[in-house]
């Protein structure tokens, strides 16, 4: 019997865990790179400080670390199955085993810009050319190219990469040219070979469709930015991120199906996300949220807000894999979760209690989200899908804080361990924000009217003070108002962290202060009139 208790205990922790949203997180020193690699059990992943990192995808437990002594220059690559690659800023190509072990190691001629592997062999390009290693360190191809040469995409016989405007593809075994084609302009995504097409972006916003055979362009699409992102194609659909902030979603032909606004820049390659609902495309935007669509319609569905800029996600198993900029790795289940929408990341604040505003999902339904500082109490937020709380920062020393957000569906699941969260800047010289109000010059004084303040992206503010003559009342905007006498009424609304804003409503009707002397006025004209009526009558 004494053994009952933590059996229970321990069932209870192995039914809720597939609730975490993250189910575990690792903070690296350095910069995560590129996109983790999936090698059976094990995700893999390389840090700009020159290591490489190797965890058991469920437990999160590290299996090895390997240390390249000097900073990674591009992301590590999948020579093989079994097998990866890594490049340093020295110039040095080494190959590592599943277990990471050291194997075969090539001395490159400068630092590479690009790697990618396939079926045993690594493609690296260069700032002249593009070179061709098996996975046993022999050179099997060198291409001097005038100009440096773009990200590589390895699919089975072809090879494809982009330089001087141009848009390259070559066979594997030996760098014979297929062809080489004007594609316009200089190209940042790795270029995407899929149903006869290959795709890629450019620095002039296009997303190129090219034929694979042929080279011949069959279109392009135009967005606002360059496009650094790796498409991703499913179905008749491609789905690729822009530095215009934009993740969008276009036909095989061309022609958009939906694009979703993010903060920042798209620069992530998007990956498929099998959720409860329905297939999701998941990719992670510079203002530091994940983000899972629905991928027919472009509906958010959720998101999660893991600070710093977000590399390409891997999915393995129902769980999603990706790092950040600052160091952060996560392993994230998308149920139940919270991202933060306002502020962003990074913000100044200053000693005033400050709104923060975010979405939460869970495949359940969501009961309630809370909201702590540094590790302070938490409160309950208003709202549950869309939350809003205000966070006081209020006598707080100057510095960073992070602002931390947790679920508890419907069901009574708590998210445990990491959390959502945004660090916000308590700064001497953070700037009082502009309010923007809306109202009418001119009302009735028993007239019903509405005064509205927003902040900058016209959310409606809360914890606002207004005062309307000499009345005065917090509360949240808009505020229902009746000015209850005639003439200049004065209005002023007050929120700390706010410039405050006053100015004049006009109020009509009612009585006036000339009132009593028109009326005298009248009664003695009319006392004149009769008199004089009266006068006339005797005469």
């Amino acid at each position: 019997m004494k053994c009952a208790a933590p059996a229970i205990f321990l069932l209870l922790i192995l039914c809720a865990a597939p609730y975490a949203s993250v189910q575990w997180s690792y903070s690296a020193q350095g910069a995560i790179i590129g996109k983790p690699i999936l090698i059976s059990d094990k995700v893999i992943f390389s840090t700009y400080d020159g290591k490489v990192y190797s965890f058991s995808a469920a437990s999160g437990s590290i299996s090895w670390v390997y240390d390249a002594d000097t900073r990674m220059a591009v992301p590590a690559a999948m020579a093989s199955p079994g097998a990866i690659a890594v490049a340093s800023q020295s110039g040095r190509l080494s190959f590592l085993s599943a277990t990471g072990k050291e194997g075969a190691v090539v001395a490159l001629p400068s630092a590479p810009l690009y790697l990618e592997g396939d079926s045993g062999n690594v493609y690296v390009s260069f700032s002249d050319g593009v070179r061709a290693y098996s996975q046993a360190g022999k050179s099997l191809w060198n291409i001097t190219l005038p100009t440096p040469a773009g990200p590589v995409g390895a699919f089975g016989d072809t090879v494809y990469f982009t330089s001087g405007g141009n848009l390259y593809s070559v066979a594997a075994k030996n760098g014979a040219k297929n062809f080489a084609v004007p594609a316009e302009d200089s190209f940042l995504s790795a270029p995407l070979e899929y149903g006869g097409s290959v795709y890629f972006g450019a620095t002039d916003g296009r997303l190129y469709s090219f034929d694979a055979v042929s080279g011949r362009q069959r279109w392009y699409f135009q967005t606002g930015g360059w496009v650094q992102s790796t498409p991703l194609r499913f179905g008749d659909s491609i789905f690729f991120g822009s530095n215009d902030g934009y993740l969008y979603s276009i036909t095989d032909s061309g022609k958009l199906r939906f694009k979703y606004k993010t903060g920042e820049g798209v620069w992530s390659e998007p990956v498929l996300y099998a959720g409860k609902g329905g297939q999701q495309v998941s990719f992670g935007s510079n203002d530091g949220n994940i983000y899972g669509l629905d991928s027919a319609s472009g509906d958010v569905v959720w998101s999660f807000s893991a600070g710093g800029r977000l590399g390409s996600a891997a999915e393995s198993n129902g769980s999603l894999f990706f790092g950040t900029s600052n160091g952060k790795f996560y392993s994230l289940s998308p149920s139940p979760i919270c991202s933060f929408s306002w502020p962003r990341n990074g913000v100044s604040v200053g000693d005033w209690p400050i709104d923060v505003d975010g979405t939460a999902y869970s495949d359940s339904g969501v009961q309630r989200v809370e909201v702590r500082l540094e590790g302070g109490n938490w409160q309950v937020a208003r709202g549950k899908e869309d939350w809003r709380a205000s966070v006081d920062f209020t006598g707080q020393p100057l510095g960073a804080y992070s602002v931390e957000c947790r679920v508890t569906d419907l069901s009574g699941t708590q998210q445990s361990g990491s959390y959502s969260s945004i660090t916000l800047v308590k700064g001497q010289s953070a700037l009082l924000q502009k309010m923007s109000v809306l109202a009418p010059s001119q009302a009735g004084m028993n007239e019903t009217i509405t005064i509205s303040a927003r902040d900058s992206r016209g959310a409606q503010l809360t914890g606002v003070a207004l005062t309307v003559g000499s009345a005065k009342q917090n509360g949240g905007s808009p505020f229902s108002v009746v000015l209850g006498k005639s003439g200049n009424v004065p209005i002023t609304l007050e929120k700390p962290g706010f410039e405050p804003v006053s100015f004049i409503i006009i109020s009509t009707g009612g009585d006036s202060p000339l009132l009593p002397i028109i009326a005298l006025l009248v009664i003695c004209a009319l006392a004149f009139f009769a008199y004089r009526k009266f006068i006339a009558k005797k005469k």
